[in-house]
Formats: C-alpha cells, structure tokens, sequence
C-alpha cells in the first residue's frame, strides 16, 4: 500500500473534524453591532456604500454612529429612549420619513403631521415588524431596509419594486 493514503486519509479526517468546529452563527432575531457598515442586498455592488445622505435631502447624518443589524435591516440609533421595545400584538406610534436611496422623500408622518400607529407582528412591511421589536419609546433611528423586508419585486404606489428605503423612525409609545 501507498505510503501517502494513509496520510491522505487522516488530514481529510482531521479537515472534516476541524470543519464540524467552526463557530456557530448567530440565531435569527439577534441583535448585532459592527462599527463597519455592510453592503444590504444582492443586487447592490459591494464597493457602494451602504447609505449616503444626499444633501438637502433632510436625511440624517450617520457619521460615528454604530451599525446595528436585525435579520437584514440595518439601523442606526440617533437617539435613545428608555423601556421596552415592542412585541407581537402590541401597538406601536411612530413618526417616520421614508427615502429612497436618491435623496427623495416617498412618505412622512411628519409632513401630514400624524403619527402612526401599527400592531407588531401585522400589515406593516416586514423591516418594521423587525424594527419594532428592538426600537424602545423615545428611541430615534435611521434604518435601510432591503428590498425583500420591504415590498420586494412589486411596485408599491410611488415605490418601484426592489427597492431599498431608507426610514428614519422615532417610536413614540409601545402600548
């Protein structure tokens, strides 16, 4: 017999016992935090950056701020508030601006001069289901929601389908 086989065998033996050791990724739903900000999306090349205020625009800066990421939505906490985030079937108040990635506002609560109010866990886009589960009263953050935890491929009013919004959202009261 080969020399060789014998210790061919054992390094893939080992390759395959070493790969069963890799770290555990973090469970869905899970909070994360990086300084760094990721791309979102497939479609977007990874040499773009994630958010670019456009001036005049009325979008908030979000230099020194620190990433936070909630199963695909990342967001960025411009203000904190105190108690305790939203859970399913709870009502949710806010006041929001909603963006496309050009700078151009598509809705706000703000404008009309109305805030509004969602059940957690209903007809809502999915990104702000996400959002309402971490964001506590008095919290204000600025999040980018990919296409598919928004509308996805269909387009929705003045939204094109697969598009990233961009949402600064201020919860108001949990209830």
């Amino acid at each position: 017999m080969n020399q060789k086989f014998p210790a061919l065998i054992s390094m893939i033996a080992l390759t395959m016992i070493l790969g069963g050791c890799q770290k555990k990724q973090a469970e869905p739903s899970q909070v994360t935090t990086s300084t760094s900000v990721p791309s979102v999306g497939a479609p977007m090349p990874a040499s773009k950056p994630l958010y670019n205020p456009i001036p005049g625009s009325g979008m908030p800066s979000i230099a020194g701020l620190v990433a936070k990421h909630i199963d695909g939505v990342t967001y960025f906490l411009l203000q904190e508030g105190e108690g305790e985030p939203g859970k399913t079937g709870q009502s949710v108040t806010t006041h929001y601006t909603g963006w496309f990635e050009n700078g151009k506002v598509f809705d706000s609560s703000r404008t009309r001069g109305t805030p509004f109010s969602f059940d957690v866990g209903g007809r809502v886009i999915k990104g702000w289901n996400l959002l309402a589960t971490v964001l506590r009263p008095g919290d204000k953050a600025l999040a980018i929601i990919p296409p598919h935890l928004a509308y996805g491929p269909a387009d929705y009013g003045p939204i094109p389908g697969n598009s990233t919004l961009i949402f600064e959202m201020e919860v108001l009261t949990v209830k």
